[in-house]
């Protein structure tokens, strides 16, 4: 069996990304190798941990020079240094809680399958337009069928330096609903999604003359992860940020902290 890449976009979350990658390596039994791009991480720790996993065999390490935001990340994981023909993307704070989860990602997969992805039931709205929101913080990437002329820009994202940098403007110039001639004009003139996969969403449904589908994460292994939700963006205190924000982290890293003391004493 060919490796499978699972790749893992990384800033200052320690105990967070050591619950991933040490919960790949214990449930998974098919071939694999991981790749972790670090986005300029602050906190003097994550990168020697990075690099002590790397000097073990554990994964290989990528670290920017400049911060890119999480979009920037993937571009660079998925666009430029993924070389598999399956790939599966991980925040760093996505948790493994179960074996043969790869074989449940490739069970649903056929030749037509571009992505498999945590689609949630409800949908986003923007002036009357209902679109469909899909969970990239965990998923499958058939790289062959997304090199064939689906390849999309990452950085589309709400929050963190990606807006700043690409504020509200023309997103979907080249993506229509298949009744476009009824939509309002202002669909084409600031339409936003604050879905990181919302172009990659919209091309494969209405832009992709090939057939390729995307569908639904399989139900057997919807238990066996887990996402704690927007770690690296919360991970290093600021003075912007609010008290709230604060008791959230703290609460999610005493919960990582357990979980991973637990998974340790399983080994």
């Amino acid at each position: 069996m060919n490796p499978i890449s699972i790749l893992i976009s990384n800033r200052n979350s320690l105990e967070a990304l050591q619950l991933t990658i040490e919960g790949i390596r214990f449930y998974t039994n098919y071939p694999y190798k991981i790749i972790v791009y670090d986005d300029c991480s602050t906190n003097g720790v994550d990168i020697p941990y990075l690099k002590q996993a790397e000097s073990k065999g554990w994964l290989k390490l990528y670290q920017g020079e400049k911060r890119v935001g999480h979009g920037g990340v993937l571009n660079e994981l998925i666009n430029k240094i993924c070389d598999t023909d399956y790939a599966i993307i991980m925040d760093s704070d996505t948790e493994v809680k179960g074996h043969n989860w790869i074989h449940d990602f490739l069970g649903v997969v056929s030749p037509d399958v571009i992505a498999v992805v945590d689609i949630i039931d409800r949908r986003t709205t923007w002036k009357g337009y209902n679109i469909p929101v899909c969970d990239f913080s965990f998923g499958f990437l058939n790289m062959g069928l997304y090199r064939d002329d689906m390849k999309v820009d990452w950085r589309v994202m709400a929050g963190g330096t990606d807006r700043r940098q690409h504020p509200y403007k023309l997103i979907f110039a080249d993506i229509y609903p298949p009744n476009k001639a009824s939509l309002d004009p202002r669909f084409n003139e600031n339409f936003v999604s604050i879905d990181p996969g919302g172009k990659f969403w919209l091309r494969v449904h209405y832009g992709n003359p090939k057939g390729y589908r995307m569908i639904p994460m399989p139900a057997v292994l919807k238990p066996k992860y887990h996402h704690h939700g927007h770690i690296s963006y919360i991970s290093v205190i600021e003075d912007t940020f609010s008290e709230k924000i604060k008791q959230g982290r703290e609460a999610k890293f005493r919960i990582i902290r357990r979980q991973l003391k637990e998974l340790r004493c399983q080994n």
